[in-house]
């Protein structure tokens, strides 16, 4: 699967591996697509669609030297963005000891290879009203202490 900026400068190779898809409707993520002019990729509660997963199952085969991160809050992940067209890109953590990587799945050419949403998070900052399920975000924790470890 491939994520691609807006502009076409950068591109990522994602491979589909063990992830989670999940909509995080935090505040900050949401402030991080409306700061990059993405905020018609949120879904109309305000949550983002994101597939956490390990940083290697990511390779970035095109435009590099676009790249930049952002911190939003001294605590917070750094958010990943292309220089060239503002495209929000991926979340990843400060620390290199926990094994982590979020890619906003917005661009992704296959979303639907990258599996279900398991969970929306968050779920307190929600915008407005979501049907359906809310799913486990258990998993999601599960999931991700498996990867860490």
């Amino acid at each position: 699967m491939h994520w691609t900026c807006n502009c076409g400068e950068v591109r990522l190779q994602v491979t589909q591996g063990d992830g989670a898809r999940i909509l995080c409707h935090c505040s900050a993520f949401r402030d991080f697509a409306e700061r990059f002019g993405s905020g018609d990729t949120l879904e109309p509660a305000g949550g983002g669609d994101l597939f956490q997963t390990a940083p290697e199952t990511k390779q970035i085969t095109k435009g590099r030297d676009h790249l930049a991160w952002i911190k939003l809050t001294p605590k917070g992940p750094h958010r990943w963005h292309t220089t060239r067209c503002n495209t929000p890109m991926a979340n990843t953590l400060e620390t290199r000891a926990i094994p982590f990587a979020t890619v906003l799945s917005h661009s992704i050419d296959d979303k639907e290879a990258l599996g279900a949403i398991i969970a929306r998070v968050n779920r307190k900052y929600a915008i407005g009203h979501f049907d359906g399920e809310a799913g486990n975000t258990g998993r999601v924790i599960r999931s991700f202490l498996w990867r860490a470890l």
